[in-house]
């Protein structure tokens, strides 16, 4: 990872990205998304919802963030939302806090929403996600600005993401907001 101050600020100086955050049922690989949350760089919402997943929500996830299976009831499922994300991040960069883990729940999210045909369009959509959007990491950046190194790894050790204040943490759009903030700061820290 370049200096994260430089990195920051590098980003601040364009506006071809989004801060995406999401949240989800779960950790695994039946997991699916509740949530979805996307910012530009000046901090206006490009996208606030919940998502309805194909299955109940489990407890420990909704003990995290607060999502019900209630609340997701009379919102639209993933396939429905996905064409309108396609469009906000479609040729720009995606930055997100464990980006890895977002990318995979957005692409599992269509495979479990949206038709299994490995010809059929929630393939083809988790493919584009998985290949061909562009992903920034801001928690490995993250990492490098505080510097602490794994005792065992002998890498940056990763931060829990600091909610911005005023920003309930576990809520993708609030949790948007907390990533911006980071950016900000490390890039004012640059000058």
């Amino acid at each position: 990872m370049p200096d994260p101050r430089k990195w920051a600020a590098d980003l601040l100086a364009r506006t071809d990205w989004v801060v995406l955050d999401t949240e989800s049922s779960g950790l695994s690989s039946e997991a699916q998304l509740v949530q979805i949350g996307v910012l530009a760089p000046d901090g206006s919402v490009l996208l606030d919802t919940l998502v309805r997943p194909t299955r109940p929500i489990p407890k420990d996830a909704t003990a995290l963030h607060g999502i019900t299976d209630a609340m997701v009831a009379d919102a639209p499922d993933f396939e429905s939302v996905f064409p309108k994300l396609a469009d906000i991040v479609r040729d720009g960069l995606v930055v997100s806090y464990n980006a890895p883990f977002d990318c995979r729940m957005i692409a599992q999210s269509l495979l479990l929403d949206g038709p299994i045909d490995p010809e059929g369009w929630a393939w083809i959509n988790a493919e584009d996600v998985r290949r061909n959007w562009r992903w920034e990491d801001a928690m490995k950046a993250w990492a490098a600005y505080v510097g602490e190194i794994h005792r065992y790894t002998g890498e940056y050790k990763w931060q829990k993401l600091p909610p911005a204040p005023g920003v309930k943490a576990h809520s993708a759009i609030g949790d948007c907001r907390s990533v911006l903030a980071l950016i900000e700061r490390m890039a004012n820290d640059a000058t």
